[in-house]
């Protein structure tokens, strides 16, 4: 089964989408005229790397756009831009 999803992942455009759908991002911001996105305990401009493992593999993807309500990232020659939600913990 492994090989048979690491055969489906070898699209690049595919893997891309499956790795950015790992991203979650907790926001963005402004400093100096320039926009940050926040990974995890990142915070990142674009042109900056973001490195992600999946299944055992580690991934560098390339911040290539911040918006306010979306961003995007690239893999090898494939971009692709996704939402920017932000959810309020009940806590």
């Amino acid at each position: 089964a492994a090989a048979a999803r690491a055969a489906m992942l070898a699209n690049d455009r595919t893997l891309l989408a499956t790795l950015a759908e790992q991203l979650d991002p907790k926001g963005t911001f402004v400093v100096g005229g320039e926009a940050i996105i926040l990974l995890g305990q990142k915070k990142l401009k674009v042109g900056e790397l973001y490195s992600i493992t999946f299944e055992g593999a580690n991934y560098e993807l390339e911040i290539t756009a911040i918006e306010t309500t979306r961003f995007s990232v690239r893999y090898k020659n494939e971009e692709i831009t996704r939402p920017i939600v932000i959810t309020k913990s009940g806590k």
